[in-house]
């Protein structure tokens, strides 16, 4: 009589037990950073500071800073401004809440973004990388994207300057702001902390952040602060500027030209 019991493994379970003896067992799963988590998304709970002062970088430094220590990418404009909306609402945790002042703690954050305008459209990059400060400007290095929006411009909306929110489409403020206009909360829509839209000049794109102490979206000019998003359910496939193919963006297939 045998002292080993009779142990039967399903097919599935045999084919792992296989796999590993050829290749070896598999690696341990990156560990997950901590973070606060909001509407699916987990932020870095503090921006990343020299000692007592948020830290000033270039967006090429900030995404390196925060892919280095394993986070993904910057929060995406509508992720971020969720989180901002939800706090003046009071819908959030003591620890979500702690996120939200510390994003309007100071100046403005990087977002995962990026803003080309071409006349009366204007494009926005999401979640942009190869975008580099050469010491007087941002330049193209291997420019990459996940996804990419067209939004027409109303007339008489000029570069260079704060325009106010209300004035650009349906479309470009949900897709920026997670919301209409008319839905958002008084103080992004009235007085001196109001939501504009900063855009850069014809033909240069320009990566974007959060304005300073305030809901504005547009360019930081050179160096922003830095927030990582560590985890994110939205998987991304990266498309190069000016290839002519089909993307996919998770589900979602898109002709990039």
């Amino acid at each position: 009589m045998s002292l080993i019991p009779d142990i039967k493994l399903s097919y599935k379970r045999q084919q792992k037990i296989l796999e590993e003896l050829l290749n070896g067992p598999s690696p341990d799963p990156a560990p997950v950073l901590g973070g606060t988590s909001y509407n699916d998304i987990t932020f870095e709970q503090k921006a990343s500071y020299n000692n007592k002062d948020k830290q000033l970088l270039t967006y090429d430094q900030s995404l390196a800073r925060l892919q280095a220590a394993g986070h993904k990418r910057h929060p995406r404009p509508a992720e971020a401004f969720s989180l901002l909306i939800a706090s003046l609402e009071e819908k959030l945790s003591l620890e979500q809440k702690a996120v939200a002042d510390d994003m309007l703690a100071s100046c403005g954050e990087w977002l995962s973004a990026a803003a080309q305008r071409k006349g009366d459209t204007l494009t926005v990059y999401f979640d942009p990388q190869g975008l580099v400060w050469d010491g007087s400007r941002y330049i193209e290095r291997n420019f990459l994207f996940s996804e990419k929006r067209d939004f027409s411009l109303a007339a008489g909306i000029l570069s260079n300057q704060f325009v106010d929110l209300s004035r650009f489409s349906p479309e470009l403020v949900t897709a920026l702001y997670s919301r209409l206009f008319q839905q958002l909360p008084q103080p992004f829509r009235e007085g001196n902390r109001r939501a504009q839209v900063y855009l850069p000049p014809d033909n240069q794109i320009r990566p974007v952040g959060r304005g300073y102490f305030n809901f504005r979206f547009g360019l930081l000019q050179r160096q922003g602060f830095s927030r990582g998003s560590p985890v994110a359910k939205r998987t991304s496939s990266f498309c190069a500027k000016g290839t002519l193919h089909f993307c996919v963006v998770g589900a979602k297939k898109m002709n990039i030209v």
